[in-house]
């Protein structure tokens, strides 16, 4: 990875990140800054992929971060892989070392070893054991698990008093949601999911996704590249196309347009455009989400309550709590 910047104990500057606003590699931060401070006014323009709602404190030498988070949850990649850095009382000293992420999150402990495809997670007072061998991932989750696995494409979702799971092989997105426990296999482009109170079947046939979801219908159709989503209350009508997003929610309207990694949304009573209004920000909002579509504090998929998740296609990765 090359050296995007060098700092000694100096301010992040704003002006600077808007400079260095595309350089990014594959939604990495690849940068050398030592004792730097990010702070919130980075908020409009700031490095892709990189939300920052509040002031951050980061010690970043190669592809390690050591970093402490005041208030809400802010995220952030690294070695096309991102890492979600939890809040107070949730502090992650993470330490990531190409594919290998050594996690500890104050109050919930997280173990994770990532090394090549295998993930094997342990989270205190609730356990994830999950085995990602190829392009199979056998998952179990005790009470309300936090689990992301990726193959390719990797998205880690930390929220609090509620599940979030999220699968993504190859080009198949794979969104799990709302309030308990979330058993899932996927082998292959394969996924047979059951989610307590939601249960969901999905059929993953080549890159093709048919989703029955109880309480809330959402037949989904993946082809190459391209979502069509239709969800049951709140209808989001999503077409993905590279990396392009057009979706449509009943009640709250998003429409948004995903271009080399750029969000511009229309919420109805809140507006969210390149620049974004009201704790948004391009392509993520901390506290709130935005990636590819968002209502109220909901992401792509539909996820009840105070979740993240993001529909993950091609290089596309963007979750916040």
């Amino acid at each position: 990875y090359g050296v995007v910047s060098l700092f000694s104990l100096n301010e992040f500057d704003c002006s600077y990140v808007r400079t260095t606003d595309s350089v990014v590699i594959r939604r990495t931060i690849d940068s050398y800054v030592v004792c730097k401070t990010i702070d919130s006014s980075l908020i409009v323009r700031t490095i892709d992929s990189v939300v920052i709602r509040r002031t951050i404190d980061s010690y970043v030498v190669g592809n390690t971060i050591d970093s402490s988070f005041i208030v809400i949850t802010i995220d952030s990649s690294i070695v096309s892989r991102k890492i979600y850095l939890s809040v107070v009382r949730r502090t992650i000293d993470s330490a990531v070392v190409g594919r290998i992420i050594h996690s500890a999150v104050v109050g919930r402990t997280i173990d994770s070893s990532l090394v090549g495809m295998i993930i094997h997670s342990a989270v205190e007072g609730r356990t994830i054991h999950s085995a990602l061998v190829g392009r199979t991932i056998d998952s179990s989750f005790v009470g309300m698990t936090i689990h992301s696995a990726v193959v390719g494409r990797t998205i880690y979702s930390d929220v609090v008093g509620r599940t979030i799971h999220s699968t993504v092989v190859g080009r198949t997105i794979y969104s799990a949601l709302v309030v308990r426990t979330i058993d899932s296999t996927l082998v292959g482009r394969k996924i047979d999911s059951a989610v307590v109170c939601r249960t969901i079947d999905v059929d993953v046939v080549g890159r093709t996704i048919d989703s029955a979801l109880m309480g809330r219908i959402i037949d989904s159709v993946v082809v190459g590249r391209t979502i069509y989503s239709d969800v049951e209350g709140r209808t989001i009508d999503s077409a993905l196309v590279g990396r392009t997003i057009d979706a449509a929610v009943v009640g709250r309207t998003i429409d948004s347009a995903v271009v080399r990694r750029t969000i511009y949304s229309d919420v109805v009573g809140r507006t969210i455009d390149s620049a974004l209004e009201v704790r948004t920000i391009d392509a993520d909002v901390v506290g709130r989400t935005i990636d590819a579509a968002v209502v109220g504090r909901t992401t792509d998929s539909a996820v009840e309550g105070r979740t993240t998740d993001s529909a993950v296609v091609g290089r596309t990765i963007d979750s916040a709590v």
